[in-house]
């Protein structure tokens, strides 16, 4: 489940989440046409009606889903990263503008070392969360949830 304050929060990574989405179905679509030409593939080999002509075409029908499958996923995580990257950004910048505002003051409240922790490892945390569960959000974004 992708947390919705994160996707409100960074709305301006709806397009990395739709091209994550739109690559995913591509690479779906294309693994489907890929198991569609093994499976006509096999089919004509048992029963032994399989020409030099066709298999050339399933050959060359297969390569291309392939080839498609391969930019799909390429583009996916490419998606992925920049939706990532962005999150990253713009969260240290937000962690940084509120110690800003704080000032010395925020040892009050926040200890230095949770406050680096939040800032480094913390983030990369979420990038992660976010480049990997913002591809799955696609289906709440489709029905409108």
């Amino acid at each position: 489940m992708f947390h919705k304050r994160l996707m409100k929060e960074f709305s301006d990574n709806l397009k990395y989440v739709i091209g994550m989405v739109a690559a995913q179905w591509v690479s779906l679509l294309a693994n489907v046409g890929m198991m569609l030409v093994m499976a006509d593939f096999i089919g004509k080999l048992l029963i032994n009606r399989m020409e030099i002509r066709q298999m050339t075409e399933l050959l060359i029908t297969f390569v291309a889903a392939f080839v498609i499958r391969m930019l799909a996923v390429t583009m996916n995580t490419r998606q992925s990263f920049a939706a990532s990257e962005n999150v990253k950004r713009r969260l240290r910048e937000k962690i940084y503008r509120k110690l800003m505002e704080l000032g010395s003051s925020y040892r009050q409240t926040v200890t230095t070392a949770e406050t680096v922790q939040i800032s480094t490892e913390g983030v990369e945390q979420l990038e992660i969360y976010f480049g990997k569960s913002a591809g799955t959000y696609h289906l709440e974004i489709l029905s409108g949830r």
